[in-house]
């Protein structure tokens, strides 16, 4: 499902159904999360594929399709980092590099002071 993200200099994400909705749909909290863009080699064991590729048929070979970028915002407290949320950007109606925008959005304006 498309959705529209709107990340804001409070350590916020708006989520919005449609770009012209007055209210979001919900609101994602940066405090605590760092973001992370996720190889397509070599995805996260934890994360989801989105609108994989043809299957060739071998275990684990599951691919999102080429067009598609995923990142990963993940907790930072605990053992192993886990994945709170994923969004995934399609470079073709989205741009070439809005995930690397989106990353570098979410990084500025995530609060510092969260001890790892």
């Amino acid at each position: 499902m498309k959705r529209y993200i709107l990340v804001t200099s409070n350590s916020t994400i708006f989520v919005y159904a449609d770009k012209t909705d007055p209210s979001p749909l919900y609101i994602i909290e940066l405090n605590g999360l760092i973001s992370k863009k996720e190889d397509s080699n070599n995805p996260d064991f934890y994360s989801h594929t989105i609108s994989p590729e043809a299957n060739t048929g071998l275990p684990f070979q599951n691919k999102s399709r080429e067009s598609l970028d995923s990142v990963l915002l993940k907790r930072r407290e605990g053992t192993k980092d886990k994945i709170a949320f994923q969004f995934a950007f399609d470079k073709v109606e989205a741009g070439e590099n809005a995930s690397d925008e989106f990353v570098t959005a979410v990084e500025s304006n995530a609060t510092k002071d969260v001890k790892v």
